[in-house]
């Protein structure tokens, strides 16, 4: 068997990554009942799908947005900082 990608899921207070959510969902869904997930390639590549928003780190280490159709430069999500402080 040969690992092709790694999945995780991660249960969250709200959607602390996509701040334009935060009131609404948490009203509507009660708090402790968000979910993100963190895909790590085989070449590498990771991607953090959220409710509204997908974020993926290109093989040149620049952290990207999808926006529309397209994926923009952006700062490291906020989901990966936690994940990183995690792993300490």
């Amino acid at each position: 068997m040969e690992l092709v990608d790694k999945r995780e899921s991660f249960r969250l207070s709200g959607p602390i990554g996509e701040p334009e959510l935060v009131d609404g969902y948490i009203k509507a869904y009660g708090a402790n009942n968000y979910f993100a997930d963190r895909k790590v390639e085989e070449d590498g590549t990771i991607i953090w799908i959220g409710l509204n928003t997908n974020w993926k780190k290109e093989k040149d280490g620049e952290w990207h947005k999808l926006v529309g159709q397209y994926f923009v430069p952006c700062e490291v999500p906020k989901y990966e900082v936690l994940y990183a402080n995690l792993e300490e």
